[in-house]
């Protein structure tokens, strides 16, 4: 694990008391919401039971045939089986598995949430439709709270609060979610395009504003939707702002359907990290790799502490920590 980055940001943070914008995506609620791939595959087997009779529903070579168009034609799909209760079934599908207890053990969102406690970190932008961040910053007797942003009216900012902006749309644990519900989420082909369009929209010109001003940490995210893409791209191409970082981990871009992190070898490694770092490079983002979740957690416990205002300790690069 190469630390030379991570030395770099801290050192920034350290030197120039810059505030910080998380950028958030799902992987960071890896182990208790559904990620892309297994939420639209529940979601198509909602929507084929629902709009087909049982023998179609139940066409596997149908179902799988689906499965190899891109993910954006899945979800498109998805609204038109389910209809009016696309958001219904999203909520349900979302929070199958969730309970407070689940929340308050979990360990990545204890993290981001003792992060956050830190008035340097200005705001975080999710990419994620739900509201655990804010459910677990509103519930501990820390003194910062978290307020969800989204639709289209921005709240006024809360001086002291955490703004969480949720650009992909907002479909929160709690709430009761009808069939017709303004927290447009962007999922489907069609909302992408919708959203891509309008140039002004407060969900771009937040992002531009951001990784144009700010320290810009990604986490959890995968940087391959095509929205992430376009907003970092352009603001690599009209600011100078060369404080973006991506925190990356190595065991999950080695995972997929047919390898698993131990079938590489140190070489195949070191290509693909340095393949990564190429691509995010294009963007004006730098990676920070770790080598699995445990080693995440050490960088995020790290930058808590450097975020104190005061502490102007350099950290040196080490290949080997």
């Amino acid at each position: 694990m190469k630390s030379r980055n991570f030395a770099e940001l801290c050192n920034l943070l350290a030197k120039t008391n810059r505030e910080i914008v998380l950028f958030i995506g799902s992987g960071i609620n890896s182990h208790l919401i559904k990620q892309w791939g297994g939420l639209l595959y529940t979601l198509l087997e909602s929507g084929m039971s629902r709009s087909f009779e049982r023998r179609v529903a139940s066409n596997g070579l149908f179902l799988d045939w689906i499965l190899k168009r891109d993910p954006y034609e899945q979800a498109n799909l998805i609204r038109r089986f389910l209809g009016k209760q696309y958001l219904v079934y999203l909520h349900k599908e979302l929070y199958a598995e969730i309970t407070e207890r689940s929340i308050n053990t979990n360990k990545s969102l204890k993290a981001f949430a003792d992060l956050c406690q830190n008035q340097r970190v200005h705001a975080v932008v999710t990419y994620n439709y739900d509201d655990l961040l804010e459910y677990i910053m509103n519930n501990r007797e820390e003194s910062r709270k978290a307020y969800s942003v989204f639709g289209r009216k921005q709240k006024t900012m809360l001086r002291g609060q955490l703004p969480v902006f949720h650009v992909h749309g907002y479909v929160p644990w709690r709430a009761k979610i009808s069939s017709v519900d303004d927290s447009k989420v962007i999922l489907a082909r069609e909302e992408y395009h919708e959203y891509m369009i309008e140039p002004f929209a407060w969900q771009t010109t937040v992002q531009l504003d951001f990784l144009r001003s700010y320290v810009c940490l990604y986490f959890g995210a995968s940087l391959t939707d095509m929205n992430m893409v376009r907003i970092a791209s352009h603001a690599l191409h009209y600011n100078e702002n060369n404080s973006v970082y991506s925190f990356e981990i190595t065991e999950h871009l080695l995972t997929n359907k047919k390898k698993k992190p131990s079938d590489y070898n140190e070489e195949t490694k070191s290509l693909i990290q340095r393949t990564r770092s190429s691509l995010l490079s294009d963007i004006g983002i730098k990676p920070i790799f770790s080598d699995n979740v445990e080693t995440l957690y050490r960088y995020v416990n790290k930058l808590k502490e450097k975020l104190h205002e005061g502490d102007n300790t350099p950290v040196h690069f080490n290949a080997k920590s």
